[in-house]
């Protein structure tokens, strides 16, 4: 298996405030953690690509991104569009979507973002969960992964409840892995309810994994 530290991030040129932004958020990736990448090889360099992951820390996009080394966007629930952290997470990228319902507007969003060649990171499950067991998949990643063309690279986050996860009111010290798996691509005539139960498979095959991975609980930080 391929093992590598959290690259460095090859900010875009877009804007000088999106790189400015990821800037600082990397650098608090970096000083929260210790954070290994496994299968980076498995990301395209290039076309569109839609990030599916297991969900459990508000700060998952902020690790993948930095991970991915590609600009990025990803959904994040409309009420966190408030105030300071709304200006802060939509200039890294987010857009927002309303929870328990179906959202047109976000979905387009998300569609136009894979046809421009944009990697779009969800998470399946539509809310953050408790730790390492997932949620059901929502239908959302199905639609996009049948309708968009867009290749499918399911994600795996280890350690992400530790560090920030619901349980904590403050972000704390932690190892963290990160672990890709083989991109699919998914047709417009596959099922988008059955896309979505095969994305959250192989997010959960990954999870599975990890034991095998023989994690340093020694470099673990507090």
């Amino acid at each position: 298996m391929n093992i590598s530290p959290m690259p460095r991030r090859e900010f875009p040129t877009e804007t000088v405030v999106y790189g400015l932004c990821w800037g600082w958020a990397a650098g608090l990736a970096s000083f929260l953690s210790h954070a290994r990448v496994h299968n980076l090889d498995h990301v395209p360099p290039a076309w569109p690509l839609l990030v599916a992951a297991n969900h459990s820390s508000y700060l998952d996009p902020i690790y993948l991104g930095s991970a991915i080394s590609r600009p990025t966007r990803y959904m994040a629930k409309d009420t966190l569009f408030r105030g300071p952290l709304g200006a802060l997470i939509s200039r890294l990228g987010a857009f927002p979507v309303r929870r328990g319902d179906a959202d047109p507007g976000a979905i387009r969003t998300a569609m136009r973002s894979l046809k421009q060649g944009d990697v779009l990171i969800m998470f399946p499950e539509g809310t953050r969960g408790q730790g390492a067991d997932m949620l059901d998949a929502q239908k959302g990643i199905g639609f996009l992964a049948t309708r968009t063309g867009a290749a499918v690279l399911p994600a795996y986050l280890h350690g992400m409840a530790e560090v920030f996860g619901r349980a904590r009111g403050w972000p704390r010290p932690g190892q963290v892995e990160i672990v890709f798996g083989e991109p699919r691509q998914y047709l417009r005539d596959d099922d988008p309810s059955e896309a979505a139960v095969e994305v959250v498979r192989d997010i959960k095959l990954l999870g599975s994994s990890i034991d095998s991975l023989k994690l340093d609980r020694a470099r673990r930080v507090g």
